[in-house]
């Protein structure tokens, strides 16, 4: 008794604690003004769109609506948005730790319960991505639903398994632990049931608003590429895993976009793979070894709580991307499946975790210390964690599965076909799937209708001195259309005789080796025609001007014999100074015999600052120059920040930045930008006045819902729901399943 009152006032210290710990360390004013969450929230509201219905997201509903009132309470304070984000996700965080010990104390003990929970609680990669990451929603619910298949409350496990489903994919694997988890074959009717029946009702608005767009959040990652994992290395794919996307494109459906984007090594969104069958390998490979873990373990007493961590893991080891945001939900699933002796496996997890933040944050925190180190840093964690999965996979795979215990499995489910027998129940069933069917026709009528998504091309001659246009006609109110423009100059671009928002964007803005003659424009049609109108804002130069045509700052461009004048003025309206910056994409190996050579006078006035940006695509990162009038790059030069790293790296793209104090001007004549290597790439100057452009139009009309596909799709869930009860009725009251 003295042991269990001792163990329970650590319990209450360790939580008070850490509450109090959580709440100093989120009070820091870090990373306030740059919530990636706010600026979701923000977009949908000045579009007046609603997600799900509108806008695909991604993450499904639960996981990101939870945070959408933080934003409708905290409207305009992106920093009161972010600290109420983290008092959400701190509670979460506590409430998840004291769940992870009284999952943990029923396996091993009070005593241990209590480490395990003191584990988890210290891990610093835990601390910090639970401040931007939503991996918690999702986490606390899924521990809760072990919980339940502790105290056999096998409704309530269903309904948190749905929830955490709903809030991220991979709770849905748990459904496995949790049919070994109860014996009772009513038991195990109630726990499917139940989580199938939360999918359902979550999804069902949805589902009958728009199911294009609601599927859509779910199918988009399918075309995504590899990620800060073992399989991204061997892809060569050395970058994060952030959709670079424009936002607007969410508004489309997946599957048209995979139409307007085509698949491109340097578009993580919509991926060509250099392996093309890898893919689908590791699709095979996560089947598989669930599969293997779940029999290994089918008939292995009370193993429930660690299969459900084994299973996470499993999955993650041949997932194909792995996120610093993951930091949140490994650790506890990994105690889970290393309950009885977790160290050995942890301590190198949370090494892993803590290097690759680094890799990255590097820029922020250190990066003269750091930055030079980003590629072998994140190289390192991510072989340290595939080593700790397939260490943890290979030891919990020592007793092999039987081929009696997978007979006896097959068997069993066959003998769930006796239910098949009630004649009342085989009607029903056959009601649910002429329902489904009856609703389906409506979608595959939708797809089959030229008008829900049609496209056309053209060209289109553009200038500086007058506006030309492109004329959409057959429009309906809230068509969506995106214009793809192949060109890198910058165009003013306008609707003519509307109001409607015209937005911008490039496909990946941080890339623009790919995307470098590319331009997309966005905008939802309120009338059955719209005039689309362009006038050049500069000539036709080699170089993407990516910073100082919008904004506070007037620009022109002359060609002066084979030198560049660009005359620069900030206009002082906003009180801050100005940055004017071109691109210029290449493919250049630095050797010993690199050279980047430039050359430019300020002819008149000031300029703050002139600066080189290397964007260097080995590690995906871009470095920053301070450039002199007369200035060479080598392999050996000097960054900004004091580092070295180009030798023997691949560049991608260069980009020169003039930056002006506010209310200044000046006169920047551009003589020589050219480099040398052993694979040469000159640079032409040139200023054209008129461009003949390649444009394409795509044109999207939302699917509409009639009065009777929402009616056979209710009544097929309803129907479910029925027979779901029937089926319940049906089972023996108890049937044990045999235990080793």
């Amino acid at each position: 008794m003295n042991l269990n009152l001792s163990n329970k006032r650590r319990l209450y210290v360790l939580i008070l604690v850490y509450a109090i710990a959580l709440g100093i360390s989120y009070a820091l004013p870090i990373g306030l003004t740059d919530s990636e969450w706010y600026s979701f929230y923000s977009y949908l509201d000045s579009h007046g769109a609603t997600p799900y219905v509108d806008v695909r997201e991604g993450y499904p509903p639960i996981g990101f609506l939870i945070y959408m009132p933080l934003y409708c309470a905290f409207q305009n304070n992106p920093a009161a948005f972010s600290y109420a984000f983290r008092a959400v996700n701190a509670a979460l965080l506590v409430a998840t730790l004291f769940v992870l010990y009284q999952t943990s104390k029923t396996v091993v003990g009070e005593k241990k319960g209590l480490k395990i929970a003191l584990y988890y609680a210290v891990l610093p990669s835990v601390v910090i991505a639970n401040a931007y990451s939503n991996d918690i929603v999702a986490l606390l619910p899924a521990v809760l639903g072990i919980y339940m298949m502790q105290q056999k409350k096998a409704t309530l496990c269903g309904l948190l398994l749905g929830i955490a489903t709903l809030s991220k994919g991979f709770p849905a694997l748990l459904i496995i632990p949790a049919l070994f988890a109860f014996t009772d074959n009513r038991d195990k009717v109630k726990v499917v049931g139940t989580m199938v029946i939360t999918l359902v009702f979550v999804s069902l608005p949805f589902m009958v608003v728009n199911p294009f767009t609601y599927v859509s959040t779910f199918i988009h990652h399918g075309s995504r590429g590899p990620w800060e994992t073992i399989w991204a290395l061997f892809e060569s794919y050395h970058s994060h895993g952030g959709l670079l996307h424009p936002y607007f494109d969410k508004f489309f459906y997946h599957f048209n976009l995979l139409s307007i984007y085509p698949a491109n090594s340097y578009d993580h969104a919509i991926y060509s793979w250099n392996l093309s069958s890898l893919p689908n390998l590791l699709t095979l490979c996560q089947i598989g070894i669930v599969a293997l873990l779940s029999l290994t373990y089918k008939n292995v007493k009370n193993m429930y709580v660690s299969l459900s961590g084994l299973l996470y893991i499993s999955y993650m080891f041949f997932f194909q991307g792995y996120s610093t945001q993951f930091s949140v939900s490994t650790p506890l699933y990994l105690l889970l499946a290393t309950i009885n002796c977790p160290l050995i496996f942890l301590i190198p997890l949370e090494i892993s975790h803590i290097i690759q933040m680094l890799s990255w944050y590097s820029q922020i925190f250190g990066p003269e210390f750091l930055r030079d180190a980003h590629l072998p840093l994140l190289i390192f964690a991510v072989i340290l964690r595939t080593i700790v999965f397939a260490a943890l996979i290979v030891t919990s795979l020592k007793s092999r599965c039987s081929f009696k215990q997978v007979t006896g499995l097959f068997k069993r489910c066959f003998s769930y076909l006796n239910l098949f027998k009630d004649k009342l129940l085989v009607l029903a069933l056959s009601a649910i799937v002429i329902l489904a069917l009856m609703s389906s026709i409506e979608l595959c009528n939708y797809l089959d209708d030229s008008e829900s998504f049609r496209s056309f091309d053209g060209y289109l001659k553009v200038s500086q001195s007058e506006w030309q246009g492109i004329t959409v006609n057959g429009l309906k109110t809230g068509d969506q259309v995106i214009v793809r423009l192949v060109t890198n100059t910058g165009l003013d671009a306008k609707l003519d005789n509307s109001s409607v928002q015209l937005e911008s964007g490039v496909r990946n803005q941080f890339n623009l080796g790919g995307s470098f003659n590319e331009t997309y424009l966005f905008f939802v049609a309120d009338s059955e025609s719209h005039a689309l109108t362009f006038k050049m804002q500069h000539p036709k130069i080699p170089f993407k001007i990516t910073d100082g045509l919008y904004g506070d700052l007037n620009s022109t461009i002359t060609l002066d014999g084979t030198s560049f004048v660009f005359n620069l003025r900030d206009n002082g309206a906003d009180g801050q100074g100005s940055m004017f910056r071109l691109a210029y994409p290449c493919s250049v190996f630095v050797d010993d015999n690199f050279r980047l050579n430039l050359n430019y006078t300020v002819a008149e006035g000031e300029v703050s600052n002139v600066l080189l940006d290397v964007f260097d695509n080995t590690d995906e990162w871009l470095y920053t120059f301070v450039a002199t009038e007369n200035f060479v790059l080598q392999s050996d030069s000097i960054d900004l920040y004091g580092c070295s790293n180009l030798d023997n790296d691949k560049i991608s793209l260069v980009a020169l930045i003039v930056s002006l104090d506010d209310d200044a001007y000046a006169t920047v004549k551009l003589d020589e930008l050219s480099i040398t290597s052993d694979e040469t790439c000159d640079i032409n100057f040139y200023a054209e006045p008129e461009e003949e452009l390649f444009y394409q139009v795509f044109i999207e009309r939302d699917f509409t819902p009639s009065l009777s596909y929402v009616i056979f799709l209710i009544s097929a869930v309803a129907l479910g729901v029925i027979v779901a009860s029937l089926i319940c009725r049906k089972l023996k009251p108890i049937q044990v399943d045999g235990m080793k």
